[in-house]
């Protein structure tokens, strides 16, 4: 098993460095908006027996990232969720969530590569049965970056709660599409 490891990092490490060529504009990201399908579950968490797609609720995401560093980049999100959650008994649903979110996101590498894995710290807040709740997202995902102006991410966040009366720790899942908002630099000419 532990060779089978050591051979899938060299697999990958490999093909990043393959796939850092000059078809790349800027090892930095640029502007990006994208959107996106997410699933939430917000009462299975903790009870892995009752973890199932039907505890699953599904809705669309709008975000805007844009790169803060060679290896870090931010965002701003909007999550719409048809939802029936509440966890404030004396709260009413609407049977939709709102959300907004503010993160931070680190790879290991820069970005004029094919794949990367990320990882995800932020802060949010939505609107449950009538009622606010802050929490803080944290995950990991996958970005694929298609010569710096499409972007394909698979994201997976743990997010806890900083209100236990209005929300539980749930789970959030995202598949989103991302396209720049400006035209790709030309690389610099190579010095003579």
């Amino acid at each position: 098993m532990r060779k089978a490891l050591q051979s899938s990092v060299f697999l990958l490490l490999t093909i990043q460095i393959c796939f850092a060529q000059e078809d790349y504009t800027t090892s930095q990201k640029g502007s990006l908006l994208g959107f996106g399908f997410i699933g939430a579950d917000f009462t299975s968490l903790g009870k892995p027996k009752d973890a199932s797609l039907k505890n699953t609720d599904y809705g669309m995401t709008v975000f805007y990232m844009q790169g803060l560093l060679k290896r870090v980049d931010w965002s701003i999100r909007y999550n719409g969720l048809f939802s029936d959650y509440i966890k404030d008994p004396d709260a009413n649903t609407s049977g939709f969530v709102s959300e907004f979110e503010a993160a931070l996101h680190g790879r290991p590498l820069t970005d004029n590569h094919l794949f990367q894995p990320f990882i995800t710290a932020g802060i949010g807040v939505g609107y449950y049965g009538n009622k606010w709740a802050p929490y803080a997202p944290l995950g990991a995902g996958l970005q694929f970056n298609f010569s710096s102006t499409f972007y394909l991410f698979i994201q997976a966040n743990y997010r806890a709660t900083l209100n236990n009366k209005n929300l539980d720790n749930n789970l959030f899942y995202t598949l989103s599409f991302a396209t720049s908002l400006s035209s790709p630099k030309p690389p610099p000419p190579p010095t003579q």
